[in-house]
């Protein structure tokens, strides 16, 4: 994995880890995935140029991944001899501590984001087990008190959807799949019953969404085909 600075260098963090996202600060969070079928080890890294500090999981011999910043704090996952929960991890002069905030549904892939509010966006493949394109893993959000089973997100065309991000409103992000069944399309999810496509460049056939900002604004790309071949574009959308 690499990282590119505000001054263009690019820096290598090593091989088999994965930052998944970035504070104002420079902190980054994210896991290493070691082969052999190994758990996850859920990393901080106080800054690129520095090795990343391994955060604790639950319980020995088990994995977990750190997801995103909430304020100071680290949010993402760890398992246990009782499944898979949203952990929230907590530094102390120093020294991390997580703290189990809730077990995740039976058949949770991954958490995406969470919202300030308390809403958690989730990966589910449901029924389990998933076939190798994972077509039956669908979108989900959950919300406080957790008491409640989550809602799965509608899609326009196809089974197939995947959460990006929550706004702090609530709205999520993501994507879906086409109608011809290979291709995705960026959507949000004004409301846990809603869905929105969202618009693609002049002859853009697909497209993909990233993080999202306070300012309303969702960082993806949109693939636009050119004489037989797709080109990726970088794209923001900026919600009204």
């Amino acid at each position: 994995s690499l990282v590119i600075t505000s001054s263009n260098a690019v820096i290598e963090l090593g091989a088999n880890v994965f930052p998944n996202d970035l504070n104002e600060a420079g902190a980054m969070v994210g896991y290493r995935n070691d082969p052999g079928g190994q758990p996850l080890v859920p990393l901080f890294w106080s800054s690129p140029y520095v090795a990343p500090q391994i955060l604790p999981v639950l319980a020995a011999g088990y994995g977990g991944e750190a997801v995103w910043f909430d304020g100071t704090d680290v949010v993402g996952t760890s398992d246990d001899a009782n499944g898979r929960w949203l952990v929230r991890w907590s530094d102390s002069s120093g020294t991390w501590q997580a703290t189990p905030i809730e077990k995740l549904p039976n058949g949770t892939v991954a958490v995406t984001g969470m919202n300030s509010a308390g809403r958690v966006a989730l990966w589910i493949c449901d029924p389990l087990p998933c076939d190798l394109l994972q077509k039956n893993a669908r979108a989900a959000v959950w919300d406080p008190p957790y008491t409640q089973p989550p809602t799965y997100l509608p899609t326009l065309t196809g089974p197939k959807s995947y959460p990006a991000a929550v706004m702090d409103d609530g709205v999520v992000v993501g994507v879906v799949i086409a109608g011809n069944g290979v291709d995705m399309l960026p959507v949000i999810w004004p409301t846990p019953t809603t869905v929105t496509a969202l618009p693609l460049l002049t002859g853009g056939k697909a497209g993909g969404v990233g993080r999202v900002n306070a300012y309303r604004q969702i960082a993806g790309s949109v693939d636009v085909p050119v004489k037989g071949r797709s080109r990726t574009h970088a794209v923001v959308w900026t919600l009204p």
